[in-house]
């Protein structure tokens, strides 16, 4: 904890490949997607972090080109997807405003 992104790559380059392929491959306290897209390049299986859980729960969306926080009054009135071209149920159904108000209902 407290590494940076490129400590943390330099290390699982290192410590990853020599753990045998046919165990899991577990890596504690990684939340955030480049860190865990760069973890599963590095060979790692298992994730375990309250951060994806805790953003989800309060609002925090990621998307390919940046975060949201849901909550912000920003978002009121968008009626855009969450992921614009995203084919998921949320992003085809439900305007950014739709799922920020389901927040703030407690929904």
């Amino acid at each position: 904890m407290g590494e940076t992104h490129a400590n943390m790559v330099e290390v699982l380059n290192e410590l990853v490949p020599p753990l045998a392929a046919r165990k899991p491959r577990y890596l504690m306290g990684v939340g955030m997607p480049r860190d865990i897209l760069a973890a599963v390049r590095a060979g790692v299986d298992m994730f375990d972090c309250v951060l994806p859980t805790r953003n989800g729960r309060n609002g925090y969306a990621f998307t390919a080109t940046c975060p949201l926080r849901l909550r912000n009054e920003q978002y009121k009135a968008q009626d855009e997807p969450l992921e614009a071209g995203c084919p998921c149920p949320t992003c085809r159904r439900f305007s950014r405003a739709y799922i920020r108000h389901l927040f703030l209902a407690g929904r």
